[in-house]
């Protein structure tokens, strides 16, 4: 835990864009995580099925697309330091382990006593796979082209595995089954490989989906790519801001133009899909973020002499304390929901249907009923990091 001077205005050695994006997306997030009722929520707020592309499908690429933008800044001052490579390593493989651990904590909360219901993969495990495999790359290259090379060729090389890798027992991917069948791609397949083997050696272990992961084997591997792109945005902010050389802040621009470009493409052959993880996924995602990130980056970090107005500034106020400690934010998110959805039971009915059902009956639509849950929910969970935020506690691990 450290304290450090932080706001708005003064915030040495943190990007107020970086802050306010993270932190607007982890309120999203919470939105869409947590409606009053499944049964109704707007289209927008729910993620595809299959095939296809909502707002909610770009939340959790973002997030890694920013936790890899920050790693030239953070990783980076520190390797000009002169810091040994072996030390910074530890310290990279003890983040990553804890980002593992917490994310193994909440499923056991959530499972417990059913240990048979275990599930290794999910959201904190891939921030903790992806970040030791990209950090630990960080160490020794901080080649821009070297790490867009690397993401057309995890993003072409994925792309080619889906269409001609055949599948043992199924047969070939567009002969035998449809190439983005559900379950009898490759992808599937390992995953169902993987659980199969820890529930005979381990006892446990399930997929989210059944008979599939959204955050499984492969396609985590593949999750390394929007990373990257998040590294590479990093190193060219960190370039533009020391050179005071436009042109990479150009190039960076047309960077993002031409992924989302190249998604559209490339989807007619790999379709958008977040839970495979598609390279026309990957593509648009990172295009979309650096595009974005251009925006807020241009607007506050690289006009720091524009003084926010009053609206703007509440609006800074509430992205940049959900953002300087979104980790905290996510974890009160999924704890919370954990305690209201399964373990705070009266009379057979759970917390949150009590709430719910009390709360908001007097309002006639259901979807708007449901929205409005969820944003209560979030307004709750705004409190410990505004707590933090005010306090100027930002929470390291």
């Amino acid at each position: 835990m450290e304290k450090t001077s932080f706001s708005p205005e003064i915030r040495p050695g943190r990007l107020l864009s970086l802050d306010l994006m993270r932190g607007y997306t982890v309120a999203f997030m919470i939105i869409v995580n947590n409606p009053g009722d499944w049964s109704h929520v707007y289209a927008p707020l729910l993620h595809a099925d299959w095939n296809g592309l909502t707002p909610t499908d770009l939340v959790f690429p973002s997030f890694l697309f920013m936790m890899g933008c920050a790693i030239p800044f953070s990783l980076g001052g520190k390797i000009l330091r002169g810091e040994k490579r072996s030390r910074l390593f530890w310290d990279i493989l003890r983040r990553a382990s804890v980002l593992l651990l917490l994310g193994w904590l909440l499923a056991v909360l959530a499972i417990a006593p059913d240990w048979e219901q275990f599930r290794f993969y999910g959201v904190l495990p891939r921030f903790a796979v992806t970040y030791l495999a990209c950090a630990t790359l960080f160490l020794f290259v901080r080649s821009v082209h070297f790490y867009v090379l690397t993401i057309l060729g995890l993003v072409f090389g994925y792309s080619a595995l889906l269409h001609w890798m055949p599948v043992p027992g199924t047969g070939f991917p567009g002969h035998d089954f449809p190439v983005m069948d559900p379950d009898a791609n490759i992808v599937s397949w390992l995953d169902r490989k993987i659980v199969f083997w820890t529930q005979t050696h381990l006892g446990t272990g399930v997929l989210y989906k059944g008979t599939r992961d959204p955050e499984g084997f492969l396609s985590t591997i593949v999750a390394c790519a929007t990373v990257m792109a998040g590294i590479v945005s990093g190193l060219i902010m960190k370039q533009t801001s020391q050179q005071k050389d436009k042109r990479p802040l150009n190039q960076w621009t047309l960077g993002g133009l031409l992924a989302i470009m190249l998604s559209m493409a490339l989807s007619a052959w790999s379709p958008f899909n977040k839970n495979m993880w598609t390279g026309s996924f990957v593509l648009f995602c990172a295009g979309s973020d650096i595009l974005l990130l251009r925006l807020l980056w241009q607007s506050v970090d690289n006009n720091p002499g524009r003084a926010p107005g009053a609206v703007a500034k509440v609006f800074q106020e509430f992205g940049a304390a959900f953002g300087a400690n979104a980790l905290v934010a996510f974890l009160a998110s999924e704890a919370l929901a954990i305690f209201l959805d399964e373990r705070l039971q009266f009379h057979g009915a759970t917390a949150h249907q009590l709430i719910y059902n009390h709360l908001f009956s007097f309002i006639y639509s259901e979807k708007i009923r449901s929205l409005l849950y969820a944003l209560l929910y979030l307004l709750v969970c705004f409190v410990p990091n505004f707590i933090l935020y005010r306090k100027k506690i930002i929470v390291r691990i």
